[in-house]
Order: structure tokens, then sequence, then C-alpha cells
């Protein structure tokens, strides 16, 4: 009887720490529906696993389709490892892969390396999908493979930004009930995007 108890309850642990928490975004540019985001999170034993999907297709002098996929690994609350590919029109535009060394990050990015000088990165982008960035002065870029500025804007509003530049930010909105609630994207050259928490997949109108 104990043994079977025992068996049970290492079981029960074993599907609770597999567990993905999953979190559905829809993407609107003015009022239209131009895509969707879908961030998840999940325990892998010492490590914690954040990644991010996401599907946009704009029009701006012809249709762009963009497709991201993002991964960022945690350990005791300290990045070790990330990696992001961008596709454009279902071609890789940009892929990058940031690995922590002993007092540095390694970035490589489309075959170039470079290093980020910092012991740790507590906070990704990525990870804002989940952990609101209270007490964080920078947060990594996995895509761009770089540190950002993250400077308090208001009660749970974040700013993202790089050098404080006004060309290239991203606002976070965050509910005390809900964690993320929706982002502001602003970019050079292309249209503005807002990001909005919905309940389900199918709000998101995919399969």
């Amino acid at each position: 009887m104990k043994r079977c108890l025992i068996i049970s309850l290492l079981l029960i642990s074993n599907i609770i720490a597999g567990q993905v928490d999953k979190k559905h975004y829809k993407i609107m540019s003015d009022d239209d529906h131009v895509g969707h985001l879908i961030a998840s999170k999940r325990a892998d034993g010492e490590h914690l696993k954040y990644e991010i999907s996401s599907d946009v297709t704009i029009r701006i002098l012809f249709k762009i389709q963009m497709t991201n996929e993002i991964q960022a690994v945690f350990k005791d609350g300290i990045l070790i490892y990330s990696s992001a590919t961008l596709f454009m029109n279902g071609r890789v535009y940009s892929d990058t892969k940031i690995e922590k060394a002993n007092g540095y990050y390694t970035v490589s990015k489309d075959g170039h390396e470079t290093k980020i000088y910092t012991n740790a990165i507590r906070s990704s982008s990525a990870k804002l999908y989940f952990v609101e960035p209270v007490g964080e002065e920078v947060s990594l870029s996995e895509t761009e493979g770089e540190l950002k500025d993250l400077d308090i804007q208001g009660v749970q509003k974040y700013a993202l930004t790089a050098d404080g530049s006004d060309r290239s930010v991203s606002t976070y909105f965050y509910s005390t009930t809900k964690g993320l609630s929706r982002i502001h994207l602003v970019r050079p050259y292309v249209p503005e995007l807002h990001i909005f928490r919905v309940n389900s997949l199918s709000d998101l109108n995919i399969e």
C-alpha cells in the first residue's frame, strides 16, 4: 500500500513538473487583427523555460509575414541560454543564440559573434510575459541579441528601449490579477502594433 502511494506521488509530481503554463495574445494594427502570439512557461528539472511563438502579417508596400520563435532558459533566476529565429515570408531573416559564460554572454547572430559583459541577465523579452520586472533596469532582447533599458512609466507600466530612443519602444502593461495584459510596439518603418491577452486559443481564430 505504501509503495503504491509513493509511486502515485512520484507520478503526480512528474506531471506537475511537466505542466506548461500558456498565455494567448492577439495582435492588432489599428482595428485590424494581423496576427497572434502564444507564450509558454515550463519547469524542466532545475531549469525554467520560456517560449514565444508569434505570427504577424502586415502590408506596407507589399504583404509581409513575420514569424518569430524564441526560447529562453533560466536557472536560479539567471539566463543561461536563449535562441531566437525570425522568419520573413517563410525564409530565415535572422538567427540569434546567446549563451552564458564566466563573466559574460556570447551572442551569435547571423554568423557574427559578440559579447555582453555582465555576470547575470535576470530579465528577457520572453520572461516579461510571465514576470513583471519589478526592480529591473535592463532586459534582454533575444531576437536582437542586446540588453535594453527598462524604465517605469507608471503603475505596472514599463518601457523597453535601446538607448532611450523613441523610434523603437515596447511598452508593457501589467494587471495585478492577470499579469501581462497588453504590449504596445513601436518600430521604424512598420505600423504600430498592439498585443492583447485573450482567454484561449479559440479567441485567436487559429487552429
